[in-house]
């Protein structure tokens, strides 16, 4: 029942409650609380009862009354796919000896980092960083037409009420794909079953590598997220804005320091050095490259709009990308561990 009010709200967010081609997890022997909850305003937040989360919800160790840092933004800031320990916030803190907060949580975009900013900078920090993704206009829009909060109701117009967001079908496809293959040979590892349906020509299986590392992309998914010129994203855009507007202008009038991060999708990063790699499907990849190129365009826009400072990512994750810097042979574009450790690097050498 918990899982299925899990993936319900994941599904309001516009993203897969569950994974399909991700290992089967071993099974618990004893019970823990769902990582999320549903929540009229964000949507979906974290659970307080889960474990590494705090009485917020947030992913820290403990209650931080005060911090030096604050850190917004999804899944990107909030370490999916590695352990408490492991995300890049947690080990920012370490790497500069100060006291990082992180608020970001699976699923999220600018809204709800703009609905909870106050209260995160009632901690008093120095510099509040967000991280924006390159799909996020498409999260910004979802999370205007499905928050409760007044910020939600106030940017959102008469007009939007009748623009229908595309459904990631892509997504489904690659799942059931997977799925079937894995009930055909159970006993075979990821790595093979996602060779054995990239080989096939299965869309968003894109089989790339590089040095010692093997990925396989969704160059599809990554590149209908960001659509421009579809009614949802041009209206997300707007809505960005907005929230970055409002961002922006807490925080200084907390007299604290705005910083903007700028990540790609893994895919993206894996388009800068397709000339260096092999691939199975150069095109949607070369596609993907092109439309996400722009995205970063009209993200920075936004930052310069709101005078804020900002820097991408992309160079940094590019040079490292044999260094397994995304979990190997998997379809999960999250930073693995050694990931994660590369961005707190180059964050902290930024700051």
């Amino acid at each position: 029942m918990l899982n299925n009010t899990f993936t319900r709200a994941m599904k309001r967010l516009g993203l897969p409650g569950r994974t399909e081609t991700a290992p089967a997890e071993p099974i618990r022997t004893a019970w823990s609380p769902p990582r999320a909850v549903a929540d009229p305003d964000c949507i979906l937040r974290g659970n307080p009862r889960h474990p590494g989360h705090d009485p917020q919800g947030f992913r820290n160790a403990q209650p931080l009354r005060e911090a030096d840092i604050c850190v917004l933004g999804g899944s990107f800031a909030y370490g999916a796919g590695v352990g408490d320990e492991q995300c890049w916030p947690k080990l920012l803190g370490w790497i500069g000896d100060t006291t990082v907060f992180n608020a970001a949580f699976r699923g999220w975009g600018p809204m709800q980092a703009a609905i909870v900013i106050e209260e995160m900078l009632q901690r008093n920090p120095s510099r509040v960083i967000l991280t924006l993704h390159s799909c996020d206009a498409r999260r910004a829009f979802l999370g205007a037409a499905r928050s409760r909060h007044e910020l939600a109701r106030t940017v959102w117009k008469p007009e939007y009420e009748n623009v229908e967001v595309p459904t990631l079908l892509i997504k489904d496809m690659a799942a059931k794909a997977y799925r079937l293959e894995r009930q055909a040979n159970p006993d075979a590892d990821p790595g093979e079953l996602l060779a054995v349906i990239a080989d096939r020509g299965v869309p968003d299986f894109n089989r790339f590598e590089l040095g010692g590392a093997r990925l396989y992309l969704a160059d599809n998914v990554c590149r209908a997220a960001q659509a421009h010129g579809t009614h949802a994203v041009e209206a997300g855009h707007a809505v960005l804005k907005y929230c970055l507007e409002h961002i922006a202008r807490m925080t200084q009038d907390a007299g604290a320091e705005l910083t903007i991060l700028l990540a790609p999708s893994r895919e993206y990063v894996a388009f800068t050095r397709m000339h260096e790699a092999v691939v199975r499907s150069p095109e949607t990849l070369r596609a993907l490259g092109q439309t996400e190129a722009r995205t970063m365009n009209r993200l920075k826009y936004a930052c310069d709009n709101i005078r804020a400072e900002h820097y991408e990512l992309t160079d940094a994750l590019a040079a490292a990308l044999p260094r397994r810097i995304f979990p190997q042979d998997s379809r999960d574009g999250n930073p693995s561990p050694k990931g994660c450790r590369l961005i707190a690097e180059t964050v902290h050498r930024l700051l």
